[in-house]
């Protein structure tokens, strides 16, 4: 396994991506069935803890000013405060979103694309309060998703398609309707995620800092809602390939030691430290692989309750 994965989230300026970091991380303190998250740095984990605090006790100035230098945030994903897995984060200027290339911040938000092993889509639920019609194209254009969509395609042919997360930020603004139609618009404006030809696996999920922001938003209430699935999904979606890696590694020392222990008497001497090695290594593989399969059950519970697509279909949560 990798030390650390790399999520990166793409969304305009005021569509939440700070915020919702801040969320997910105070949430994730906290824990949720076990599960914990921490910065590995100990000076962000004191700014980021202020932020929340100062989200928490309301007031004009509660919301955090949108982000004008890019910043790598680095944590750790633990269960009972054992590390599973670290992860890199990158919080960006939303402009940045939609600048020309020549732009630093550009250029750092294209390098960590390249190198995600899932990415979010940050969409305001503003954006979604009522059904979409003919004003798609206005829509997308306020939503970002023109550009999204340029990255990811160059994504794709790069490195092909990767585990994607359509969070809907400020859910509270669109709680009003149903959530199969939300989802219906999300499909409409992300027709290419959902091609049923391409392997693009997705989920689309609401977070919410809590009801009631969108009007007197000094004084709401802070009561935050699914900000932790992104990350779970992320998470289980590596894990899955690292499982698929080991069950290939695996059956590739399995087919060696047979090879070698299928010849002649003295050629098996020959080999014996060759052999020996070869189990070993075989051993740990098993250990590793038994390993991540427990770590996928712990977390397909949570994800239980998550939309999960492959392909276009609807998908269940198997380990």
């Amino acid at each position: 396994m990798t030390d650390n994965i790399i999520i990166t989230m793409l969304g305009t300026t005021g569509a939440g991506k700070t915020c919702f970091m801040v969320g997910m991380y105070a949430v994730m303190q906290l824990g949720v069935h076990g599960f914990t998250l921490s910065a590995q740095d100990l000076d962000e984990d004191i700014e980021l803890s202020d932020k929340w605090e100062q989200l928490s006790d309301g007031g004009e100035d509660r919301f955090p000013p949108g982000t004008s230098a890019t910043h790598n945030y680095a944590f750790n994903f633990n269960y009972g405060f054992r590390k599973l897995m670290g992860f890199e984060w990158l919080d960006y200027r939303g402009g940045a979103l939609s600048d020309k290339q020549d732009k630093a911040d550009v250029q750092e938000l294209q390098k960590s694309l390249g190198q995600s092993s899932c990415i979010f889509l940050c969409i305001s639920g503003e954006h979604l309060s009522t059904k979409i019609g003919s004003d798609a194209i206005r829509r997308a254009k306020n939503i970002g998703i023109n550009r999204m969509n340029q990255f990811l395609s160059k994504l794709h042919e790069e490195k092909g398609p990767v585990p994607v997360v359509i969070a809907i930020t400020k859910y509270d603004l669109c709680l009003h309707r149903e959530a199969e139609e939300i989802r219906d618009d999300i499909k409409k404006l992300f027709t290419g995620l959902f091609a049923s030809s391409e392997k693009w696996l997705v989920t689309i999920c609401p977070v919410s800092l809590g009801k009631g922001l969108a009007g007197d938003m000094s004084h709401a209430e802070i009561d935050p809602v699914n900000l932790h699935l992104p990350l779970v999904f992320a998470i289980y979606s590596q894990l899955t390939q690292y499982a698929a890696y080991a069950k290939d590694q695996e059956s590739s020392i399995g087919k060696k030691i047979t090879d070698m222990t299928t010849k002649n008497r003295f050629k098996r001497w020959l080999n014996s430290d060759e052999i020996t090695k070869a189990n070993e290594e075989l051993r740990k593989n098993q250990a590793l692989a038994n390993e991540v399969q427990d770590k996928l059950a712990l977390l397909s519970k949570e994800l239980g309750r998550a939309k999960i697509y492959f392909r276009g279909e609807e998908q269940e949560i198997n380990v």
